[in-house]
């Protein structure tokens, strides 16, 4: 899907003073957004981006300043995925 954002000329050039890359900018501001509203996964942030893994998309979310949620109960399944494995 195709979105545009409309903003006046005078503060495209303001921003644009900061962020040279716009659009990119927008995006990731969604992204991150979507993802602290619990809209987003963090693989579908990663999709989104195209990032290419998990690991740049935590550091990503990391640098934005969006909490992982990765709960007690995700590390005892992360755990029991691992011992089940090891076992084999």
């Amino acid at each position: 899907m195709l979105v545009q954002l409309q903003v006046p000329d005078d503060i495209a050039a303001k921003l644009a003073e900061k962020w040279t890359d716009l659009p990119r900018c927008a995006l990731e501001a969604l992204a991150v957004d979507a993802y602290r509203e619990g809209v987003l996964t963090a693989y579908e942030v990663q999709r989104m981006l195209g990032l290419s893994s998990r690991w740049k998309t935590e550091e990503f979310l990391k640098r934005s300043g969006a909490e992982l949620r990765y709960t007690e109960s995700d590390l005892r399944e992360d755990a029991a995925t691992l011992r089940r494995a090891l076992s084999r």
